[in-house]
């Protein structure tokens, strides 16, 4: 079975700051949020709550979808036909953790 950890989900994460050439102190500044906080979320030291996930996302210019496992193939489907600069970072078939 495939799935998300929460290391890949921040990895993700960090790519797509990196992509927005956006520092960490900027995108906290952007979130309203203190660099120190963005850092501990990115090495790992500090536990990513939903809310933040979705407002860092969002920050960046994605955002965060619950796909049903059985729409998983349809999905990473269309994700092939696109265009790589238009695909999402994140995609679940770099991921398979068996």
């Amino acid at each position: 079975m495939r799935y998300i950890s929460i290391e890949h989900l921040v990895k993700a994460l960090v790519d797509a700051r990196k992509k927005a050439s956006m520092t960490q102190h900027e995108l906290g500044q952007s979130l309203s949020i203190p660099q120190s906080y963005i850092s501990e979320i990115e090495n790992g030291k500090r536990d990513l709550r939903a809310s933040t996930l979705l407002e860092i996302a969002r920050t960046l210019g994605y955002e965060v979808m619950l796909i049903p496992r059985s729409h998983l193939k349809e999905v990473e489907s269309v994700l092939e036909g696109e265009k790589e600069e238009e695909q999402g970072l994140y995609q679940l078939t770099e991921y398979d953790d068996e």
